[in-house]
């Protein structure tokens, strides 16, 4: 991965405020506890939040909160349902975009090949 907070986005709110998401392994967590605890396959809705398929609002919803509670550990799921209401494209970019940054990068052509050889004994 990149350098610091390379993971980060920061989405800046109508009021002015700025909230800070970061997909990492935390916040799949998270994610997943939250989709699960509501009844949803938190894999399906991951995939869905990944390629641009209309995911629920649920798990937006979910995404948002997750990926924000590490600077925000006093946010709640209807807080962050509030914020939807008055962000909601910005917040859905980021959210997305952060979950892109946590990707990890993509090894050289040729490099993939020779990790996943296991030597000869």
């Amino acid at each position: 991965m990149g350098g610091p907070n390379r993971e980060t986005v920061v989405v800046t709110l109508s009021d002015g405020s700025a909230l800070h998401l970061r997909f990492d392994i935390n916040a799949v967590c998270d994610f997943e506890e939250v989709m699960t605890a509501g009844g949803f396959d938190a894999t399906r809705e991951l995939h869905r939040m990944e390629t641009s398929v209309r995911p629920t609002v649920s798990a937006v919803r979910a995404m948002v909160y997750a990926s924000a509670r590490e600077k925000r550990p006093d946010l709640t799921l209807r807080h962050v349902g509030d914020l939807l209401r008055t962000d909601g494209e910005a917040l859905v970019k980021a959210a997305r975009e952060a979950m892109q940054r946590a990707a990890p990068d993509p090894a050289p052509e040729g490099e993939a090949a020779e990790k996943q050889t296991p030597p000869n004994p």
